[in-house]
């Protein structure tokens, strides 16, 4: 049964549009193509109608609520897909350059940062080197089945800057299988495919082909565009009148962005005749499926398979059309919207075409090709009216080339809108919407006027600070500790241009002197080391630097200037080194703006955000890749390990004793680095350098790169270490670490929804190192407590503490309490790392039990605390959660497992001055001894000042512990529990510990 209706949207006109649709009624305008068009047709024999159809009408709160979680899970998923099958070793390389740990970034910004990695990649920006041998040979033969095959997917997953694992390689390969099967399309498929709005994509493609009837031509009756473009559907006669259907023909094909030829009448009466609606859109899917050729070539699917990944979708959803991905799309629709000139939109204008890209990009090709004689015509035809609209139609021109961006494109090609054929009003308002949004995520400022400025902010310091690092360095020596960087960067600007003007060269802030320099600098400087060897300073290079910089500004070589000079340079380099683009994310977001801060209290600002896991990560690096350079002895790598150890200790002093050793004119050398150190307050410190250095300054080697950088001069950082002891052999080791750590953050993207769900309830940041923390939690709760225990045993700490049960006093005092025994634990971990001969893989351990500690902390914060209590002699994990709900109440859960009461839970609650709850138990003989020793939880409630009211236990087989946590932390809000909660979870815990002990185990197994 056909029903057709006049004046509605043409667009949803579906011959089968039940067949995977949203019901009608309630279907978004977005969720289509927009067009023009004002008919409506629809297919409703076999439609049933239920309450399908009312949705989204007459809803709860709580189910508006739940859809919105799953909508907030769905899109983190997304994101977590792809991060895992779109970020490559190399995206990974330069995330972490910029100051972005994948680890510890949120999935979102991870994502954002990415595409703009790849967006820089695709401008012709500098590939960071990674490591992309990730699949073995055999192993990929064995997924792919060919040689070729294989070589044209590695060669396509390079080109796409795509991870060539083994789970994209098979998902490939899995989709190629299908589409292999497809040798034709028939006429019935594709009918099946334009009537059904289908993409011409692996699965719609075989869906049509094995599901639709060979002979397209089987529906007698169907219905046509006729009269003008705003008019009705005509039910189709027996013959149809060509003729006087070719204008509106003609003007479809137009519409389309087609030529009216033979070829494109012919398709579009074999619409009509098929009984398709005929309407651009219809018109342009049936082009775009005949251009298919099938079978498909092997490398042809390749590259549209891998599109597909690179757009964040399955290689089984790949639309074997396209030939770019999103990225690549939105790159070139901004470099193509940059390069048209004003003349696109006056023949436009002229021809009276909609304002659309497409439209102008052909109006810019014609241009081209006609030139001046184009432009005359263009001229010549305009009336004062139509000159008028025309400059109109110029500043729309102008509006959207300022509003588009990449990030806002892509955006907009990910969510289906359609750029080139929208009308350009849409456009500029769709485009606006998209870099709000684009704002808002990487800002996570959901007031969009705010987050823009701050987005501002983010790119104007970037700027700023691109902009100091090629200043000419002797701006140094107008450097203070009160300056700004805005300061700093006028500064620069003056300089520069005066540099410009008398058309020389110079040296910059941040990088070494140009080539062309060399030979200048030297000469003009070549008498640098005799004006330190009377001033009794070491000959370093950032000591010549000092000197050099009191040259350009013809400034006296006095002490009182050169370290006026060295302090203003190294404060300088120091904090724009470290104004990674992730750092300034990280304050702007907090409310910071970098570029009007002083200089001394950036530098302070960044001391304080030192965060730890990511140093025992470093130092891990740093190990690695000493274990892999075979050409370094054992007495070489120790004493590496002592200077790196050491220069960390430095870097944390704060002892002014060690302050004023640097500041001496002694040589700054380790060895009286160390003293000072020694002599300090922070005696703690056995790093067994002495014997290091020895070793290194007598032992003969090949091996000059590194021994003679250490012998040059002081070190004064770690990352100058790390810098003397790394090489061209050395990257590849580096590539591997780095390669090991990106699978740990891939793996992490394949957590289950559980432990997603964790996190979202308890509004902590979606990452890999909290993905991977809460699932550790989840599953295996008491493995961290073992781990500190020995760390603890090793330490000689024996009198820290564990539990924690006596502290649960209330909200603050229980936070308080835990922080504290948190910090302990971070110092355990700490100790264990940087005081001890530990191996680069045993410190990767040592990171996961830091990020474990510091997850447990976050969540503790939301009350929701993992504690470690000792029950009958040994640690067990203990969960406690204050639960508060949207109408007031609220109620704490406990849970853990022992080897007496198997898996135990429980939920509390206040009623009517009363605890109430329930207490259950996975075996039989768990729950009979917590029923029948009921009495003694009383009395530590009743001790505890606390009524029991009704209290059942109760036996539950298939008791999950994670099931149970996420049910009782659903739709949970912040809150602070009342101290009778802490005291009643308190009293529960000492329940438990009471009645596991030896004695009521022995009495229970003798009344068995």
């Amino acid at each position: 049964m056909n029903i057709t209706f006049d004046g509605t949207d043409k667009k949803s006109v579906n011959a089968h549009s039940n067949v995977g649709r949203e019901t009608t009624a309630y279907r978004s305008s977005e969720s289509t193509k927009e067009v023009q068009q004002n008919a409506f047709a629809l297919d409703i024999s076999g439609t049933v109608m239920d309450n399908n159809a009312y949705a989204g009408h007459g809803r709860t709160a709580e189910e508006v609520m739940q859809e919105a979680e799953q909508q907030d899970i769905t899109a983190r998923r997304n994101y977590m897909a792809v991060m895992s099958n779109t970020m490559s070793d190399e995206d990974f390389a330069k995330l972490q350059e910029d100051g972005f740990h994948p680890g510890s970034t949120d999935i979102e910004t991870v994502v954002t940062i990415v595409d703009h990695i790849k967006a820089a990649l695709l401008k012709g920006g500098t590939k960071v080197t990674g490591y992309t041998d990730t699949l073995k040979e055999d192993t990929l033969s064995n997924i792919t089945g060919s040689r070729a095959f294989a070589d044209e997917l590695k060669k396509q997953f390079d080109i796409y800057d795509i991870p060539f694992t083994e789970e994209n390689a098979e998902a490939v390969t899995d989709a190629w299988k299908t589409m292999e099967e497809m040798e034709d399309l028939p006429e019935g498929a594709v009918k099946y495919m334009i009537e059904n709005e289908l993409e011409p994509t692996v699965e719609n493609l075989y869906l049509a082909r094995f599901s639709a009837a060979e002979d397209g031509s089987r529906q007698g009756k169907g219905y046509y565009a006729a009269g003008e473009i705003a008019g009705y559907y005509a039910k189709k006669p027996e013959s149809i009148d060509y003729e006087q259907l070719m204008p509106q023909i003609e003007r479809v094909i137009k519409e389309a962005g087609y030529a009216v030829s033979d070829e494109t009448i012919e398709d579009a009466k074999w619409l009509i005749e098929k009984g398709i609606p005929l309407n651009s859109d219809t018109f342009e899917q049936l082009r775009e499926i005949k251009n298919i050729s099938l079978p498909v070539k092997e490398e042809d699917f390749i590259h549209s398979a891998v599109i597909a990944i690179a757009d964040g979708r399955k290689p089984s959803k790949a639309d074997i059309t396209r030939e770019q991905s999103n990225l690549e799309k939105a790159v070139e629709l901004k470099e193509q919207v940059e390069e048209l000139g004003e003349e696109a939109a006056d023949i436009v204008h002229r021809k009276n075409l909609p304002f659309t890209l497409k439209n102008l990009f052909q109006a810019w090709e014609e241009f081209q090709r006609a030139g001046q004689q184009v432009q005359e015509k263009t001229e010549n035809s305009f009336g004062q009216e139509a000159a008028t609209q025309n400059i109109t139609a110029r500043k729309r021109l102008e509006e959207v080339r300022l509003t588009m961006t990449a990030a806002a494109n892509l955006k907009l090609l990910q969510s289906g809108f359609q750029i080139e054929t929208a009308p350009m009003e849409e456009l500029i308002e769709k485009l606006k919407q998209a870099q709000e949004s684009y704002q808002t995520a990487l800002i996570k400022d959901t007031n969009t006027q705010a987050a823009k400025e701050k987005s501002e902010i983010y790119q104007q310091t970037l700027s700023t600070l691109e902009f100091i690092k090629r200043a000419p360095a002797d701006i140094v020596s107008q450097v203070s500790e009160t300056d700004t960087l805005q300061e700093v960067e006028a500064a620069g600007k003056a300089r520069s241009n005066y540099y410009e003007k008398a058309g020389e060269t110079y040296e910059a802030v941040m990088t070494a002197p140009r080539k062309d320099m060399g030979d200048s600098i030297h000469k003009a400087f070549q008498n640098v080391d005799d004006f330190l060897q009377q001033m009794n300073l070491e000959t370093t290079e950032e000591n010549r630097r000092a000197i050099r910089i009191l040259g350009y500004n013809r400034m006296e070589i006095t002490e009182e200037n050169f370290d006026r000079v060295k302090e203003a340079d190294a404060l300088l380099t120091s904090v724009v080194s470290q104004m990674k683009p992730g750092t300034v994310l990280s304050m702007i977001r907090e409310g910071i703006n970098p570029i009007t801060m002083p200089l001394a209290e950036l530098e302070e600002y960044l001391k304080e955000q030192a965060d730890v896991s990511q140093e025992i990560e470093s130092y891990s690096r740093f190990l690695y890749k000493l274990e892999q350079n075979q050409a370094i002895s054992e007495e070489e790598r120790s004493a590496y390990i002592g200077i790196y150890r050491l220069l960390r200790q430095i870097e944390k002093s704060d002892d002014a004793s060690v302050g004023a050793a640097l500041q001496t004119g002694a040589a700054q050398t380790l060895e009286n680095l160390l003293t000072a150190v020694r002599s300090s307050k922070r005696k703690q410190m056995d790093y067994r350098v002495d014997d290091s250095f020895g070793g290194v300054s007598a032992k003969e080697t090949e091996l000059t790169s590194i021994t003679a950088q250490i012998e040059k001069g002081y070190m004064k950082t770690r990352q100058q270490l790390e810098e003397a002891v790394t090489d061209e052999t050395m990257q590849e080791a580096e590539a591997e670490f780095n390669h090991d750590i990106y699978n740990e953050a891939r793996r992490a993207m394949g957590t289950e929804e559980a432990v997603l769900r964790q996190l979202i309830h308890y509004n902590q940041p979606v990452t890999a190192d909290y993905l991977l923390a809460a699932g550790s939690f989840l599953k295996q709760p008491g493995d961290i407590y073992k781990k500190l225990d020995k760390l603890r045993e090793e330490s000689g700490k024996q009198e820290e503490k564990f539990d924690i049960t006596e502290e649960l006093t209330d909200s603050r005092g229980t936070k308080e309490a835990y922080e504290k025994h948190t910090n302990v634990w971070k110092e355990l971990v700490e100790q264990a790392v940087f005081s001890g001969e530990s191996k680069s893989m045993d410190l990767k351990a040592m990171s996961t039990l830091y990020k474990q500690i510091t997850f447990m902390g976050a969540m503790a914060r939301e009350e929701n605390y993992e504690m470690p209590v000792e029950i009958n002699g040994t640690v067990t994990a203990v969960n406690l959660k204050m639960i508060h709900s949207r109408d007031g109440e609220s109620k704490v859960a406990v849970s853990m497992e022992n080897q007496l009461l198997g898996k135990t839970a429980a939920e509390f609650h206040f009623s009517e001055g009363k605890l109430n709850g329930y207490g259950i138990s996975n075996t039989p003989r768990g729950t009979q001894l917590l029923s029948e020793n009921q009495g003694a939880f009383e009395e530590y409630l009743s001790k505890a000042g606390i009524e029991a009211g009704e209290i059942q236990f109760i036996t539950g087989e298939n008791l999950d512990l994670t099931e149970f946590s996420i049910r009782e932390s659903k739709d949970r809000i912040s809150g602070e529990g009342t101290k009778q909660l802490y005291q009643a979870a308190k009293a529960f815990i000492g329940y438990l510990q009471e009645i596991s002990i030896e004695k009521g185990n022995a009495a229970y197994e003798n009344q068995l």
